[in-house]
């Protein structure tokens, strides 16, 4: 092939022609027996006698024990193991030390709102953003779950009580199991402005309106006027209250005024409140703020960190989200009161 490319090349330099006619002369012929690719030989497997085989049965029954050892045996020394003190805490009951974010990732906990809707002050917690989703950096919420979960163990030690407030719909249930869960209360409905920070006007007139409605007899005035006329009824109604003197009506305003006083039921405010939906909560968080109630609230991308006092920075909008952070609050709070049992049974025992 090469020979008849070289004599059709005629007209080339004759440095050129010399060279290929001397690389032509030095390149042995190729047959078509050459070109066969020799056969691998067969690879023949040694047999192995009687006696070999049970030598090496032998040295492998010797390896087992040593093999079994690997990966089975931890030392007790490189385990993680919290410092010991005088109050010493034990979160065996409440999962804390099983705390993975696996298992925040499976429920959705790390999925914020929309890019454009962040506040600044999310930044230190969003990871990164993905198809214009804010992604909330797992590790932070973790700290910030046991940070939120210690606190609240120790407020149920100490005896305080714990409100659980969610008013989305889907919320209404965890709320209500969470807050059974640990024997606390909670708030599912909307919220009355004036709870907190107008208590005694606001309870007082509820308490005085279920009185008035449950507990006190109707009037003699009232009872005895004919329901088929109601101008008459007015007319004697009125009559009746004009022919009573000053001196009764006074009597009667402080019957009803010890009345209230004897059946009036003692008013605590919260000593910690679990705020599931803060942003629809703000009214809440204002009177907790003014009231000097610590707050925890599930912070999304979108709210403000600042207005709660232990911000734990998750999806609210997740019915498995809230549900997981409103699992580990439930049982932290669990724990402390079964700590605050133990306590008052075994007074010497100050673990």
């Amino acid at each position: 092939m090469l020979k008849s490319v070289i004599t059709k090349s005629a007209k080339l330099p004759t440095s050129i022609r010399l060279f290929s006619s001397s690389v032509t002369k030095r390149l042995p012929e190729i047959t078509a027996n050459d070109a066969q690719v020799p056969e691998t030989p067969e690879i023949v497997p040694p047999t192995l006698t009687k006696q070999e085989k049970i030598q090496i049965n032998n040295h492998l029954n010797n390896l087992l024990p040593k093999l079994n050892k690997i990966g089975s045996q931890v030392n007790t020394h490189q385990l993680y193991t919290r410092q010991a003190t005088s109050q010493r805490n034990s979160f065996a009951t409440t999962g804390i030390d099983k705390l993975k974010v696996s298992d925040l990732v499976c429920a959705g906990v790390h999925l914020g709102h929309s890019h454009e809707l962040m506040h600044p002050l999310n930044l230190s917690t969003v990871f990164g953003t993905r198809n214009g989703i804010n992604i909330i950096n797992l590790e932070q919420t973790v700290v910030a779950l046991r940070r939120a979960m210690n606190f609240t163990r120790a407020v149920a030690k100490n005896g305080g009580i714990i409100l659980f407030a969610g008013t989305k719909p889907f919320m209404k249930s965890i709320a209500i199991d969470a807050a059974y869960r640990c024997d606390q209360y909670y708030v599912v409905d909307k919220w009355v402005a004036g709870t907190l920070t107008n208590s005694s006007h606001l309870l007082t007139k509820q308490h005085a309106y279920i009185t008035d409605k449950l507990d006190v007899e109707p009037s003699p005035a009232h009872a005895q006027a004919p329901t088929s006329n109601t101008n008459n009824s007015k007319n004697s109604s009125k009559d009746a209250r004009k022919k009573q003197s000053r001196y009764e009506i006074r009597l009667e305003q402080m019957q009803k005024k010890s009345l209230l006083e004897s059946n009036a039921i003692k008013t605590y405010k919260p000593d910690l409140i679990i705020c599931l939906n803060p942003i629809d909560l703000t009214t809440l968080l204002n009177e907790a703020d003014r009231e000097y109630v610590p707050t925890i609230a599930l912070c999304d991308t979108n709210f403000d960190p600042t207005k709660v006092s232990f911000a734990i920075p998750a999806n609210d909008d997740s019915a498995t989200s809230v549900k997981i952070i409103a699992e580990y609050l439930s049982n932290a709070a669990l724990d402390g009161k079964n700590a605050r049992r133990n306590i008052i049974n075994n007074p010497n025992n100050t673990q």
